[in-house]
């Protein structure tokens, strides 16, 4: 190439690389449980933690794991690109998947609007503000958070407008998420920090109809 060329390259591409950022989150964890009740909704039953024995005067100790890794890549101030992805060991006989795709999506922004296209959590919890959706405040998330992380996983594009600080307004075109509420309607609200991945599958207890 000639040096001129390579002289105007060198000074359109400085700036961007620049701007350029990545950071990569990580962590692994192990956990040893004494549990007691009845099976966990993760085995099929009504129990409302991620573990749970084989009856309701039932115990048993069981030993957990999970690793999370995440990515993030800004090549340009108006672009970050985003992806994280979880490992784990469930307690034996628990349904779902054991490793897959938490969020993977792509940011396009500017002072007043955002576009963010992909699988992704919603801006919407101002518990789970640390890296990789985790909590700083509490080992297990709120109920609420506990559902979010389990069931509500949409694929899809989000449009937010910030005319200032004090004003967000938004709009979300989504799919993939059509079986949303089930586990509330089966089995009710639990507390746990699981967080589900693309296109799982998670077990529910049987449904039962009240007799006439």
């Amino acid at each position: 190439m000639p040096p001129i060329r390579l002289a105007l390259l060198l000074a359109l591409t400085a700036p961007a690389l620049a701007q350029s950022s990545f950071q990569l989150h990580g962590f692994v964890s192990g956990r040893g449980i004494y549990t007691s009740g009845q099976p966990s909704w993760l085995q099929g039953g009504f129990g409302r933690l991620d573990t749970g024995a084989g009856d309701v005067g039932g115990h048993r100790t069981v030993a957990l794991g999970v690793a999370q890794i995440g990515a993030e890549w800004a090549p340009a101030s108006w672009i970050d690109l985003h992806a994280h992805g979880v490992a784990r060991r469930d307690q034996s006989g628990a349904g779902g998947k054991r490793a897959g795709v938490v969020e993977a999506y792509v940011d396009l922004h500017s002072e007043h609007f955002e576009v963010r296209a992909g699988q992704f959590f919603l801006g919407t919890s101002r518990e789970n503000v640390g890296p990789l959706w985790t909590s700083p405040y509490t080992v297990s998330f709120s109920p609420l958070n506990s559902w979010i992380g389990e069931e509500f996983r949409p694929v899809g594009v989000d449009l937010a407008w910030r005319p200032n600080f004090y004003v967000t307004a938004g709009a979300t075109a989504f799919r993939n998420n059509d079986s949303m509420g089930a586990l509330l309607a089966w089995r009710g609200w639990s507390v746990g920090n699981r967080l589900s991945v693309y296109n799982e599958a998670l077990p529910l207890p049987p449904l039962f109809f009240a007799a006439d």
